[in-house]
């Protein structure tokens, strides 16, 4: 029986074998895993009873850990930890030589080894229009306008520079200005942040349904012309 944990961030996995699956040998390793690489902000799993256990809530709990459970019978909502799991049974069964001590330290060492290039890499943005309700347009420093998801985009604390006026322009001009940081791939999931408050919402269209509509014009028939009507 292995026990696996992956950092969501860095991709970095790390891989146990366990006698039992219950909370205190899970809570032992999970130890030991902390003691390594410091403690998490928050842990995923699943709704197993050595997770849901009150053992293992007071363990997080005591370490300021935020627990996240994935919806039951949906096991795509920890998609991250279901690949990693089913990319070491395939790569273990792959394995022949040596015990399984020897197999699992082999596979960690090429997995550890393996650069990894999926983490977020951020570059500088100024939001120059909103799109839509969640996105908006960002302009990066060589010009390039890219249109993002307010999911994309996180604050800066130093604004940039507009691309679009001169120095004189911008000392005498008055319109805020918001900034942005944009990721460079936008499949990277990125923390959560909330729209500038210099931007703002674009004016609905007035309803035009209440409005009057011109009269048509009525002709009576030929053969009432001689009738008051």
């Amino acid at each position: 029986m292995f026990f696996l944990l992956v950092d969501s961030f860095s991709k970095w996995l790390e891989v146990k074998r366990l006698s039992s699956a219950t909370s205190s040998a899970t809570i032992k390793v999970m130890r030991e895993i902390f003691a390594t690489h410091g403690i998490p902000d928050s842990v995923a799993s699943d709704n197993g009873s050595q997770y849901t256990s009150e053992e293992f809530q007071n363990f997080l709990s005591k370490n300021g850990i935020r627990h996240i459970l994935v919806a039951p019978y949906h096991p795509s909502s920890n998609g991250q930890a279901e690949r990693v799991d089913q990319t070491t049974k395939d790569t273990l069964k792959r394995i022949i030589s040596g015990d399984w001590n020897q197999r699992l330290t082999s596979f960690l060492l090429t997995q550890h080894t393996t650069p990894s290039a999926t983490g977020p890499t951020w570059i500088p943005g100024t939001v120059i229009e909103k799109t839509g309700l969640l996105s908006y347009k960002n302009v990066t420093p060589d010009g390039k306008s890219i249109r993002c998801h307010i999911d994309q985009m996180r604050n800066r604390k130093t604004p940039l520079v507009s691309l679009q006026s001169s120095p004189e322009t911008q000392e005498n001009s008055t319109t805020p200005v918001s900034s942005s940081a944009i990721p460079s791939s936008s499949n990277t999931p990125i923390q959560r942040s909330y729209p500038p408050d210099e931007i703002e919402t674009p004016k609905k269209a007035p309803d035009e349904s209440h409005q009057s509509r011109p009269r048509r014009t009525i002709n009576r028939p030929s053969h009432l012309k001689d009738y008051v009507m």
